[in-house]
């Protein structure tokens, strides 16, 4: 496996963890409603909750150190490009126009939403798991990683 392929398999491996992260919150309310917050489930949804956000944060950690090694034994230094956190940028490439639109679109809705008599709605637990998704996904797809993923060797 090259060293490309594996960063690419480390950063698929954090946009399934996260997105399963993302996913446990819609589990919340059904688990709370039938045994109380006392119960075993809504306990077992929060280890799980957690779990997989660690796993997500570490294998996008773990990708990001791999893409430093990757550069720094490619170029002989770690490129210092004119690329902010992608926390901080949108719209970099075409997948991550299409998450950013969704990201700014579903907090201007969960916005509206938690000023109304919706917001102790399921509607309202469905968009806040969307958004987290999103958030996550803008940051992971507007990432220097997520650039790396698409490098071409183009020596052979």
């Amino acid at each position: 496996m090259t060293a490309v392929s594996r960063i690419k398999h480390l950063f698929w491996l954090s946009v399934m963890f996260l997105s399963a992260m993302s996913a446990t919150i819609l589990v919340i309310p059904a688990a709370v409603h039938e045994q109380g917050n006392a119960g075993v489930r809504p306990k077992i949804i929060a280890i799980l909750f957690w779990l997989f956000a660690v796993s997500g944060y570490s294998t996008m950690f773990l990708a990001n150190k791999r893409r430093k090694k990757f550069l720094y034994r490619r170029f002989g230094r770690d490129i210092q490009e004119n690329f902010r956190p992608g926390i901080f940028c949108f719209f970099s490439n075409p997948l991550a126009k299409i998450i950013d639109i969704a990201a700014i679109s579903l907090l201007l809705v969960f916005g509206g939403i938690v000023c109304t008599p919706l917001k102790n709605t399921c509607f309202a637990v469905v968009l806040l798991s969307l958004l987290i998704w999103a958030a996550n996904m803008h940051c992971l797809f507007n990432s220097r990683t997520f650039r790396i993923t698409k490098y071409k060797n183009k020596e052979k």
